[in-house]
């Protein structure tokens, strides 16, 4: 059986810069004459929808805020390793549609300018990163959200992307015969073969499939007229819906009330610890600040990570000119004083993606490899099954620190306009040590066969690492035994686009959010192809079943991928297509005929 490989892949650059300015509100300080510190914010539109969950955007970044970190400095000039955040620590940044506020409102020292009764210049940083999250103070670690009723895991169901179909149902379908039976498996799309021979194949089918044993005709007939009007096999059509409360996530998983809670629950601890997140410097810590993030491979709960810059339309100005003063577009707002219009003397903050958006979806196409869109042939799922085993995919690590006061900037052309974009300032997990780039993240099946153990340890501790479980065999032994081809069985990779991460509930579409290095985009697949044959004296995976596995390696380089060589950055969204071209080993046959020999008389001796 040949394989052949290909990959469609596309990128696009989230860079598209919002028209929308949202601005803070003149207070009464203000008309008043005092000098409170305000913003205003830009986040640049992205070509995907918005959530709590998946990427932030104009739509939602009032309401799910903005952390801000602000460092005084007295008379001295910010100092990136010994200054602290003493003047604003974590102060959430929302907007709810009448402009952007903090809580307690902050106001300008005073001590620089003709009427300061001092000479000293008092001057403030200012750093910005999103989505906001609530941490305990003093150690920066997120705090973990209390459940005390059914609306707390309301919220946290709001926050995930699933969609799904719910079935409708209509009456039971009353039949008479045979052919009743051949029109009602072809509407409910049940499966079956072209059979309408009933000692044929059509009674194994059906007992088969319904679970139970027919004396004859009349008995599926009879049985299929006496299904409740709400059974699944009697579906009219579906109404799409999408996980929006607790009600709703356990419709769409089929969990009881409990487990369902306790889903959302391990699905907030991860939203808050452990992923995505992590970690942001404590109150008392020293130098730049930080935000230690762990990539999440699950598209439902994966979430976008921004810092602020100063925008190109920013229009601080301070009291007077002074070379200290720190104000390029693209770099954080360093070293401010008070703005010579403290009313219009806004701070615009530009929010920049620091993470690049990855989608990788798998399916197979089988018997029509030369055109991906045209392959129409299904692999018999009762015969042959195909599962990923490991793929590795260059371009980003797993983990990493963002540290907020980025020190590069870049200019992007998009359509007639130069936009100054920050460069993120990534580092190592510990925020101090320079980020390992070349690295290739490996993802997992987590079976313990011994073939692909993780390299520091011993040759059986594989772990799964965040793929598809529908795409992966993985089963245990125990539960399993010989039901290797039960319909129950992990389908595999099929020939629909099934989504590479997550846990099953994704569509193919879906992104997940990684921390870019600026590596080349390489990728390498390892696959198993499982063929069932009784006649043969090899097992598959569980020991019981005879059959063969075609264990295949394939690679390519990012110039193969996207067609010519591409890197992973930060702000791009990568779009990257598998496909498993499958052609069937095929005979013709014939049998020649005979080579007739001209009959030849031979001559014997007379019997004496």
């Amino acid at each position: 059986m040949k394989k052949i490989f290909l990959f469609a892949a596309t990128a696009a650059l989230l860079t598209a810069c919002s028209s929308e300015e949202l601005t803070g509100v003149e207070t009464a300080q203000q008309k008043a004459g005092e000098a409170p510190i305000n913003f205003s914010v830009y986040t640049p539109r992205s070509i995907t929808r918005a959530g709590v969950a998946g990427t932030t955007d104009n739509s939602n970044i009032g309401e799910r805020g903005i952390g801000i970190m602000a460092y005084y400095s007295n008379d001295e000039v910010y100092n990136k390793e010994t200054s602290k955040p003493n003047y604003m620590y974590n102060t959430k940044l929302s907007n709810a549609g009448a402009g952007w506020v903090y809580n307690p409102v902050m106001y300008w020292p005073n001590e620089f300018g003709d009427k300061a009764i001092s000479d000293n210049t008092d001057y403030v940083s200012f750093f910005a990163y999103a989505p906001y999250i609530d941490v305990e103070n003093t150690t920066g670690i997120p705090e973990l959200k209390e459940f005390t009723s059914d609306a707390d895991y309301d919220a946290v169901a709001a926050n995930l992307k699933y969609k799904y179909a719910v079935p409708s149902y209509e009456d039971p379908t009353t039949i008479t015969d045979l052919a009743g039976y051949t029109a009602l498996r072809t509407t409910q799309g049940w499966t079956y073969t072209d059979a309408t021979d009933w000692a044929g194949e059509v009674k194994a089918e059906a007992e088969a499939f319904f679970g139970t044993t027919f004396a004859d005709e009349a008995a599926l007939v009879a049985y299929i007229n006496a299904l409740p009007a709400d059974d699944a096999h009697l579906i009219n059509g579906a109404t799409d819906k999408q996980v929006t409360t607790l009600e709703t996530y356990k419709e769409y998983t089929g969990l009881g009330d409990d487990a369902a809670k306790a889903a959302l629950e391990d699905i907030s601890k991860k939203l808050i610890q452990g992923k995505n997140i992590t970690e942001i410097n404590s109150n008392t810590a020293s130098g730049d600040p930080i935000v230690k993030y762990v990539v999440d491979t699950d598209p439902a709960t994966s979430v976008d990570l921004l810092w602020g810059v100063a925008a190109n339309e920013a229009d601080y100005k301070p009291i007077v000119d002074n070379t200290k003063v720190q104000n390029n577009a693209g770099l954080p707002f360093v070293n401010l004083i008070k703005p010579k219009d403290p009313v219009n003397g806004k701070m615009n903050l530009r929010m920049l993606h620091a993470l690049s958006r990855l989608n990788v979806n798998i399916k197979y196409i089988s018997d029509k490899v030369t055109n991906p869109d045209g392959g129409s042939e299904v692999i018999n799922a009762d015969e042959t099954r195909i599962y990923v085993r490991s793929i590795k995919i260059g371009g980003f690590i797993m983990k990493a620190a963002l540290n907020l006061n980025n020190t590069e900037e870049k200019t992007i052309t998009i359509g007639s306009d130069d936009i100054d974009f920050g460069i993120p300032n990534w580092k190592a997990f510990d925020g101090k040590t320079a980020l390992t780039s070349s690295e290739v993240v490996k993802f997992l099946d987590g079976r313990k066969d011994g073939k692909e153990g993780m390299e520091s340890g011993a040759d059986k501790n594989e772990e799964p690492t965040g793929l598809n479980p529908l795409i992966l065999e993985n089963y245990s032994k125990d539960i399993w035994g010989g039901l290797l081809w039960k319909l129950e069985k992990n389908p595999g990779v099929t020939n629909e686009a099934a989504n590479l991460f997550g846990n099953g509930y994704s569509a193919a579409d879906d992104p997940i959010f990684v921390i870019p290095t600026g590596d080349p985009i390489d990728i390498e697949i390892v696959y198993d192809v499982m063929t069932k044959d009784d006649n043969l004296s090899t097992f598959l995976s569980d020991g019981l079943t005879h059959g063969n596995i075609i264990t295949n390696t394939i690679s390519k380089t990012s110039k193969e991928i996207f067609g010519a060589d591409t890197n992973m950055e930060p702000g791009n969204a990568y779009t990257i297509k598998i496909i498993l071209g499958m052609t069937s080993v095929k005979f013709d046959a014939s049998v020649e005929p005979w080579n007739a020999i001209p009959a030849v008389p031979v001559d014997l001796p007379d019997n004496q």
